[in-house]
């Protein structure tokens, strides 16, 4: 088990109180994660002239109280950064080095990957690559191939983050054994992401944040291009089918022991946004994302792409005329026509309050 997590954002959109606290939701990404992995953490910070990748034997909430954290991390996220992909590991393949911690580089590939591929051998040398980490044949791969392509032949379990043909554009891709999940800041145009929905609300409430989360759905390729970010983040979504590989020994003798892999675990990581009826296998249930209820499919209202929310929480919902961001009527403020959250209450105030001003007659 590993996590992986960032943020992608459009460049030049934030203002300096945004980035200040996008400097500390990274922060608090990489403290939560560690939950997931203590052997090593990375983390990529991409802008469009650069990509600079930081790595370290040591557990994510370790490195984010060091120094080095603030002059090699926190200094780069800034306006002109565009993507951080974020790691933390533990270690299944290969050594414990810095040379095997994610994100990995490979050709015009970076990414990181969370999960274990079993045919990795069997890749490797299909391509001639030598490689120490089972991940390094997924970024290979995509390298080579169509993202599609690439992800159809891995066996094993994988939710994974890259980047390849622009240091402005994102992919996100899961199958259904490994978690991932999203949240969209409207506002400063930041899309985040994690490994799990808990480690996603801790850090946002920890920076201050109501966003709300959504499970990615497995076997589709988000594609996220960061000059289109708006009210909405419009990502491209390509199906792939995920081979189906369930083994129960893996025989793998990985530096923390031999993994195995049952059918509770796999039912621990079903998919976040979609989950089993016990009654019945085919039904499915839409988790709210305000009050964390499941409904059929008729009981909830998709408020955006992958968002959705139930009747009762709907009617009191309000959308903020200043970010759009969908907020409770009790947390919002009135100036003249205009609705507006407390977030964007500030600049609401500086823009749209009037002062009175005298008065005089016209003359006759």
């Amino acid at each position: 088990m590993c996590g992986i997590f960032g943020y992608a954002k459009q460049q030049n959109a934030q203002n300096n109180n945004q980035i200040e606290i996008l400097r500390d939701v990274l922060t608090y990404l990489a403290d939560e994660s560690v939950i997931r992995g203590t052997d090593s953490t990375g983390i990529s910070m991409i802008s469009p002239s650069e990509r600079r990748t930081f790595k370290a034997t040591a557990p994510s909430s370790e490195v984010v109280g060091h120094e080095a954290w603030e002059s090699n991390i926190l200094d780069r996220v800034d306006r002109d950064s565009t993507i951080v992909i974020g790691h933390v590991r533990l270690a299944t393949h290969g050594s414990v080095t810095k040379r095997n911690a994610h994100p990995f580089e490979i050709g015009e590939v970076i990414g990181a990957h969370n999960g274990v591929i079993y045919n990795y051998n069997k890749l490797a040398e299909k391509y001639n690559k030598s490689i120490e980490v089972d991940s390094e044949i997924i970024f290979a791969s995509l390298n080579l191939h169509p993202m599609e392509k690439a992800l159809e032949e891995l066996e094993g379990d994988y939710a994974v983050s890259w980047v390849k043909e622009s240091n402005k554009i994102l992919h996100l891709a899961r199958e259904s054994s490994r978690p991932l999940c999203v949240a969209y800041w409207k506002k400063a145009r930041v899309l985040l992401w994690a490994s799990t929905t808990d480690i996603m609300k801790k850090s946002l409430k920890r920076a201050g944040l109501n966003l709300a989360q959504v499970g990615l759905k497995s076997e589709v390729i988000y594609t996220f291009d960061t000059d289109k970010f708006g009210l909405k983040y419009n990502p491209v979504k390509v199906k792939f089918e995920a081979r189906e590989t369930k083994p129960v020994s893996t025989g793998i003798g990985g530096v923390h022991g031999n993994w195995a892999y049952t059918d509770s675990y796999y039912d621990s990581f079903y998919d976040e946004y979609v989950v089993k009826d016990d009654k019945d296998d085919k039904e499915l249930k839409i988790e709210c994302e305000l009050c964390l209820q499941k409904f059929d499919k008729d009981g909830v209202l998709e408020l955006e792409f992958d968002s959705y929310c139930c009747l009762d929480c709907y009617e009191e919902l309000e959308c903020c005329s200043w970010c759009g961001d969908y907020m409770f009527y009790v947390e919002s403020a009135k100036y003249g026509n205009w609705t507006i959250c407390k977030g964007c209450e500030p600049d609401a105030n500086a823009n749209l309050s009037l002062t009175e001003e005298s008065s005089c007659e016209l003359p006759n």
